[in-house]
C-alpha cells in the first residue's frame, strides 16, 4: 500500500506534470536533466553501499560482529536473570538458600552458574518460581547454543565456498 501511495503521489504526479511540458522546452529539458541526475547520483550510492557490503563479507569483520554479538547476548542473559533472581529473593524472601549469601552479586554468580550448568555456587533455588526461572534460564542457553553452533556452521561454509571458489580459478 505505500508503493502505491508513493506511485499515486509522486510518480504519476511528476508524469503528468512532465506531459503538460513541451518536450523541446528549456523547462523540459531542466527537469529531464535533473531527473537524470538523481538517477545518476542515486545508482552511484546503491553501487557504493554493495561494494562495501562485499568488503565487510570478504573480511571477515561480520564473523567477529557474529561472536561479539553472542558474547553480548551470554553477558545480558547472564545479567537479566540475575536480577530477576535478586528480586525475586527481595520480593519472595528464602527464594535461594542459604538465605544469607543471597544478595545481587552471588545471585549474578548463581545466573553464570546455571547458564553455564556448572554447580559452582552454594546457592540452590528453593522456591517453585525461583525454579521456574532457573529452568526459562537453561532454555535460554540452549537457543543461544543452538545460535552459536549455527553461526559456527556458516562461518566454516562460507571459508569452505571461498576455498572452493578460489580452486576454480
Amino acid at each position: 500500500s505505500l508503493w502505491r501511495h508513493i506511485e499515486d503521489q509522486v510518480f504519476k504526479k511528476q508524469i503528468a506534470e512532465a506531459a503538460k511540458l513541451d518536450p523541446n522546452s528549456g523547462e523540459y529539458k531542466s527537469k529531464y536533466q535533473g531527473n537524470l541526475t538523481i538517477l545518476y547520483l542515486f545508482a552511484n550510492v546503491l553501487g557504493f553501499v554493495a561494494e562495501k557490503l562485499r568488503d565487510v563479507a570478504a573480511s571477515r569483520k561480520l564473523d567477529l560482529y557474529f561472536i561479539g554479538a553472542l558474547v553480548y547476548t551470554l553477558a545480558l542473559t547472564v545479567f537479566v536473570f540475575g536480577a530477576q533472581y535478586w528480586a525475586l529473593e527481595k520480593l519472595i524472601p528464602g527464594s535461594f538458600q542459604p538465605k544469607e549469601e543471597a544478595g545481587f552479586w552471588p545471585l549474578l554468580g548463581y545466573s553464570f552458574g546455571t547458564l553455564m550448568t556448572a554447580g559452582i555456587t552454594r546457592l540452590t533455588a528453593v522456591s517453585g518460581f525461583a525454579q521456574f526461572f532457573s529452568y526459562l534460564e537453561l532454555v535460554a542457553d540452549i537457543f543461544i547454543l543452538i545460535i552459536l553452533v549455527f553461526v559456527i556452521l556458516t562461518i566454516l561454509r562460507e571459508r569452505s565456498k571461498e576455498g572452493m571458489d578460489q580452486e576454480e580459478r
